[in-house]
């Protein structure tokens, strides 16, 4: 019990102080100038306003001469100006605060931080209101269907499947501008080495569309398989500036042009069992391997690109390999059964090579998990 008291004995000394500080601060502040309002409620505001200002002003009250030394405010939507004269005694000065209100809508409280001639001393001063967003046109919404800050998008996800490495693709993507001011894309700021965006006009005008052409250059992409890579645009639209738009390949290597000697000298791939595997019983908690010898029957390396599982609980000896004309590689599955349920389980491993008769391997493993 005694030290509850002390700490509520210390907790109103605390406040005791804090009041008197501020009560000090604010006598202080206020015995040099004095503002006719610290507060101004704009109301409601149409965002097509584009910019609300109000002037509040003061008066010098004290025997000294004053002046602003700068205007500091709660947020960059909020611009001040403010009187460069040297305020006398009896004068009046003033403070402008400009809110800018594209792009915003809802209820907005901002604050401006006056500081004068008198180090470590300020008045706070307030504005706020509720922006009505403006209307927006309609358009074709089964066509831009994708809201994405004050544009609308055909979609933001161009999933280009299956893309050879000695092909070029390209999907177009419509941008529609449903506001009555343009918005600009200024640069791209993100993109793989293999995509391009191509622009042929950079502003959106109000109530327009434009189409952004992605192309994807297959020679010039490395990783054999599945990808998904972004492309960032920087706009000058208020709600969201960069726009992000993705790109989703899945890279082959291109077989249909090797000649028939190429074909004859080509790398094979033997498999010792599989595809699909049959792992049988293992109780939950388990860890386990599973062989599989890889034979190159072929000519040339068969080089093993990839080797993926679409799980977590396997792991492989080694991703990616290269076996020689004749040789082998004992491929190695580390199967963990930790934090798997009890019931019958289907996993699957993708391997990718250079074999142009089976250049993609999807291993199917079958286990029973059990108690």
């Amino acid at each position: 019990m005694k030290f509850v008291i002390n700490k509520m004995m210390i907790q109103k000394v605390l406040l005791s102080v804090f009041v008197t500080i501020s009560a000090t601060m604010q006598s202080q502040t206020l015995e040099e100038i004095k503002f006719n309002e610290i507060a101004h409620d704009f109301g409601k505001i149409n965002e097509q306003s584009d910019e609300v200002m109000h002037l509040f002003q003061f008066k010098n009250v004290s025997k000294n001469n004053v002046f602003i030394t700068k205007v500091e405010t709660s947020c960059g939507c909020t611009t001040p100006e403010w009187i460069k004269d040297t305020i006398k005694p009896g004068a009046f000065g003033w403070v402008k605060a400009f809110y800018n209100t594209e792009g915003k809508s809802g209820e907005f409280q901002k604050y401006l931080y006056v500081h004068i001639n008198r180090p470590d001393y300020f008045t706070t001063l307030i504005i706020r209101g509720s922006v009505i967003p403006r209307p927006k046109p309609d358009y074709e919404k089964s066509k831009f269907k994708l809201e994405y800050g004050n544009l609308a998008f055909s979609e933001n996800m161009a999933n280009f499947g299956v893309v050879m490495n000695t092909e070029v693709k390209e999907k177009v993507i419509h941008v529609f501008n449903y506001n009555d001011y343009p918005i600009h894309i200024l640069s791209i700021d993100e993109k793989p080495d293999f995509a391009d965006a191509i622009l042929k006009d950079s502003v959106i005008e109000a109530g327009d569309s434009i189409d952004i052409i992605l192309r994807v250059t297959g020679n010039k992409m490395i990783d054999i398989g599945d990808s998904y890579n972004r492309i960032a645009f920087e706009t000058d639209d208020p709600a969201f500036p960069i726009k992000n738009l993705y790109v989703m390949t899945r890279l082959k290597e291109d077989f249909s042009k090797l000649t028939k000697k190429e074909l004859k000298n080509a790398p094979k791939l033997k498999l010792s069992k599989g595809p699909t595997i049959e792992l049988g019983k293992h109780a939950v908690g388990s860890k386990f391997t599973e062989k599989v010898i890889i034979t190159n029957t072929g000519k040339t390396d068969l080089i093993i690109r990839k080797v993926t599982p679409n799980c977590s609980c396997i792991k492989v000896n080694k991703s990616s390999f290269v076996i020689k004309p004749g040789a082998t590689f004992e491929l190695i599955f580390t199967y963990d059964t930790i934090n798997q349920i009890v019931a019958e389980h289907s996993k699957h491993v993708s391997l990718i090579c250079n074999d142009p008769s089976s250049p993609e391997i999807n291993f199917t493993f079958l286990i029973n998990i059990t108690n």
